[in-house]
C-alpha cells in the first residue's frame, strides 16, 4: 500500500513540473518575439535578385529553343516583321526609335547573311546618272565644272517637274481620294500613274510640297528605268548639287560586299554596325578585282569588317542594283508617309552598306543655287 501511494505522488509530482514549465515557455514568448531581429533588406534583395535571374534565365533559354525552331532566315523574317509594325504603328517618334534602333542592329549584327567577298561597282556611262531640272542650268554647269575629270562616264538624266493640271488636282481633292487618270499627254498620264501607285506622293505633295514629290518621283522613275534595261545590273545616282570627291574622281571605282544592294556614298550614316565576312581572315576579294590594280586600299574605319547601315538620311549619291531597286518600287507603294531619301534607310529587306574602300566619296556641294523645284513647292 506504501509503495503504491509514493508511485502515484511522483506521478502527480512530475505532472505539476510539466505544466509549469509549458506556462513558463508561454509567458516567455512574447518577450522572445519581441526581440527576434526582422528580416534584412539585403536578404530581400538578394531574393528578390534569384528571382530576376531565373526569370531572365527561362526567357534566355525560351529565347534560344525558338532561334533554334525558327532557323535563322525565320528568324529574320520575324524581326523584320517587328521592325515594320513598330515602324507603321507607333506615332511617337521617339519611342519608335527607342524600339526599333535595337531591333534592327540584333537583326543586322547576329542574324541576316553575311557578306562573303567584296564586289567592284564602275562608273561607266550607261550605268551612271545626275538628276538636274531642265530649269536648272546654273546647278548643272556647277556639276560640270567640279565633276568634270569623269563628266565622259555621267549621264544627264532630266528630274521630274509635277504637271500643272496634276498639282491643281491633288490640291483641289482631299487627301483620302484617289488620284483620277485622265488627259491625252503623255507625261500627265506617267505622273498620275505614279501618284496612284504611290500614295506616298501624294502625301507628300500635300504636306512638304510639290518639289519634295518630284524629287522621290524622280528617283522612282531612275529605279524603274534601272529594271527595264539590260545594259547593267546596277546604276550610280547623283544629285546636280553634289562634289564627286578625289577617290571616286580618279579611278571611278567604289568596292563594297557582294550582298549589297544599296551603297551610301555620302557620309549621311546617322547610325551603322560593324558585321564580319563569312570567313574571318579580313577583307575578301572578289576574283575579277584581285586581278587588276583598280581595287582602293581599305578604309581603315572598317577594320576589316563591312558596315552595315542602319539609319540614314539622303540620296545625294549611292549606287542602287537591281534588286534594291525592285524592293523599293514593290514595298514602296505601302502607306509611306516619308520620302523616298528616308525610305531607303527604313526598309527591312534593304541591305545598305558603306564603301570597303574609301568613304565618303561624295559631298554636299556649296552651290548657293536654290533649285527651281522648290518654286514649285507651293
Amino acid at each position: 500500500m506504501i509503495s503504491q501511494w509514493r508511485h502515484r505522488r511522483r506521478r502527480r509530482i512530475s505532472s505539476s513540473e510539466n505544466d509549469a514549465d509549458h506556462q513558463n515557455e508561454n509567458d516567455l514568448s512574447p518577450l522572445l518575439h519581441e526581440n527576434e531581429k526582422p528580416r534584412s533588406s539585403c536578404s530581400r534583395t538578394t531574393q528578390n535578385n534569384r528571382r530576376q535571374r531565373i526569370r531572365f534565365g527561362v526567357i534566355i533559354i525560351v529565347t534560344v529553343v525558338i532561334t533554334l525552331s525558327l532557323g535563322r532566315s525565320k528568324l529574320a523574317n520575324t524581326f523584320r516583321h517587328m521592325e515594320r509594325y513598330i515602324d507603321n504603328s507607333i506615332s511617337d517618334k521617339f519611342t519608335r526609335g527607342m524600339l526599333f534602333l535595337p531591333l534592327r542592329y540584333l537583326r543586322v549584327k547576329w542574324i541576316d547573311p553575311l557578306p562573303i567577298h567584296e564586289r567592284k561597282f564602275v562608273m561607266k556611262y550607261n550605268s551612271t546618272f545626275v538628276l538636274n531640272l531642265e530649269s536648272d542650268k546654273e546647278r548643272w554647269a556647277f556639276f560640270q565644272r567640279v565633276n568634270q575629270k569623269r563628266m565622259k562616264d555621267i549621264q544627264r538624266i532630266p528630274s521630274t517637274r509635277i504637271h500643272p493640271e496634276l498639282s491643281a488636282q491633288i490640291q483641289g481633292k482631299g487627301m483620302g481620294q484617289k488620284v483620277i487618270i485622265f488627259g491625252n499627254n503623255t507625261e500627265l498620264k506617267t505622273q498620275q500613274l505614279y501618284f496612284s501607285k504611290y500614295p506616298a506622293l501624294k502625301y507628300l505633295a500635300k504636306r512638304d510640297g510639290m518639289g519634295t514629290a518630284a524629287c522621290s518621283l524622280s528617283h522612282l522613275r531612275l529605279l524603274q528605268d534601272l529594271l527595264d534595261q539590260d545594259a547593267s545590273d546596277y546604276m550610280f545616282v547623283f544629285e546636280d548639287d553634289i562634289e564627286i570627291l578625289d577617290s571616286l574622281l580618279d579611278d571611278g571605282v567604289v568596292m563594297a560586299p557582294n550582298n549589297a544592294d544599296v551603297v551610301l556614298l555620302s557620309a549621311c550614316s546617322l547610325g551603322h554596325v560593324s558585321v564580319s565576312w563569312q570567313q574571318k581572315r579580313g577583307i575578301r576579294r572578289s576574283a575579277t578585282a584581285a586581278k587588276d590594280n583598280t581595287t582602293l586600299p581599305a578604309n581603315p574605319i572598317h577594320n576589316n569588317n563591312a558596315i552595315r547601315v542602319i539609319s540614314g538620311y539622303s540620296t545625294w549619291g549611292y549606287i542602287i542594283t537591281k534588286r534594291g531597286a525592285r524592293i523599293l518600287l514593290d514595298e514602296y507603294t505601302n502607306e509611306r508617309t516619308e520620302p523616298i531619301d528616308v525610305y531607303i534607310f527604313k526598309n527591312a529587306n534593304l541591305k545598305v552598306y558603306l564603301p570597303t574602300s574609301d568613304w565618303p566619296v561624295v559631298a554636299h556641294g556649296k552651290v548657293g543655287i536654290k533649285s527651281a523645284r522648290r518654286n514649285n513647292d507651293n
